[in-house]
């Protein structure tokens, strides 16, 4: 994905006759100059690349400068784009909402979250969970690397709130008997840890957070 290239994954690749594809291309110009530096290495690495699907024509113009040959070079556009939810109703969401027994509440998700950002917007949370007009607001956190998941689920414990892993009921109605009491969901906060699923969380909510935001990560996108 767009410039995951690793010159050994490449090179080992290609002794195995395994093709290596690049998807939603891209070369930033800090990349760019870099490449040109070490040019003959470059060409050496892509000119082992089976295709180049490229954002837009200038990350093109650059993959074929540091090696990569013209008509393996393709314009497609960005992924970020083209997958981007353009109807009201994201397929999956409603059993989202019944498997965590999201009904009339207001629900904040925060996605993409990144290092020290949950523990500022629990803060917030908890802040806002003291003034009447928001004790039936609902907080839904999607850490953005699946790794940090357990980090996040001690901290909303340590916090003092409930804590409802979507891992734990997704697909296992057994395990709902917790969330249909309206009391005990309210004052719970939802773990998104699962891949896929962040697009029915953002089509659920009332307001959105996009994470890395407030901290110096360089923002995400939904």
């Amino acid at each position: 994905m767009e410039l995951e290239v690793w010159p050994n994954f490449v090179r080992i690749a290609k002794q195995q006759n395994i093709p290596v594809v690049v998807v939603n291309g891209r070369i930033t110009e800090r990349s760019f100059s870099g490449y040109k530096k070490i040019k003959p290495i470059a060409e050496k690495i892509f000119g082992r690349v089976s295709l180049i699907l490229a954002q837009t024509e200038e990350y093109a113009r650059r993959f074929r400068q540091v090696g990569a040959a013209e008509e393996k070079v393709i314009v497609t556009s960005s992924l970020k784009y083209d997958t981007a939810q353009t109807e009201d109703q994201v397929e999956g969401a409603d059993t989202l909402a019944a498997e965590l027994g999201i009904k009339d509440e207001k629900l904040w998700v925060a996605g993409g979250t990144g290092n020290d950002e949950e523990k500022i917007l629990l803060d917030v949370y908890q802040s806002l969970k003291q003034q009447n007009r928001f004790k039936d607001l609902r907080l839904a956190i999607v850490p953005r690397k699946p790794e940090r998941f357990d980090e996040v689920a001690e901290l909303i414990k340590q916090t003092g709130f409930e804590l409802i892993r979507y891992s734990h009921v997704k697909n296992q109605a057994t395990r709902k008997s917790r969330i249909e009491n309206r009391e005990s969901r309210i004052q719970s906060v939802i773990l998104g840890d699962t891949m896929g699923d962040l697009r029915k969380f953002y089509s659920l909510a009332t307001i959105i957070f996009v994470g890395r935001s407030l901290v110096p990560m360089g923002g995400s996108d939904m």
